[in-house]
């Protein structure tokens, strides 16, 4: 019997490619995600530290024009990131239903190759079995 081929292999091949591509394209907004979490807690961090009083003499009007600046500034920043965080899990939601419909895909190629497979495997024991049958019928027939 002839070996095992599945016509549809390098089609398979290409959409487990198509799934590692957009595998990395997750990876990569997730990445953006991170990157984005440690910016909001560096401005959390130096919102705390705007907050901290000297404990020695006061402020000039200098020095609170500068911290009412930064705190603006602060303020900002802050609702910039919320921004880009709030669009980047758009972009995650949308990129993980993307990677769902590339591994349904991949998976019902390798469902149909496993079937083929089957098929396969059984048409081969099959003719092992016939095979088998007709050596044993011809010794049997040649001892008669």
């Amino acid at each position: 019997m002839k070996r095992f081929t599945f016509p549809l292999e390098r089609v398979l091949e290409w959409r487990r490619t198509q799934q590692r591509l957009e595998e990395i394209k997750l990876e990569g907004i997730h990445s953006e995600l991170r990157l984005i979490d440690t910016e909001i807690t560096a401005i959390k961090s130096q919102w705390g530290a705007l907050h901290v009083l000297p404990t020695t003499g006061g402020f000039t009007s200098l020095e609170l024009a500068a911290r009412d600046q930064f705190r603006r500034h602060l303020v900002l920043e802050q609702k910039r990131l919320s921004q880009a965080r709030r669009t980047v899990e758009t972009r995650l939601a949308s990129q993980m239903n993307t990677l769902a419909k590339k591994r349904r895909d991949v998976l019902l190629l390798e469902k149909i190759r496993g079937r083929r497979w089957e098929e396969w495997s059984r048409a081969l024991a099959n003719e092992i079995d016939m095979q088998a049958a007709e050596a044993a019928l011809r010794k049997w027939t040649r001892l008669q």
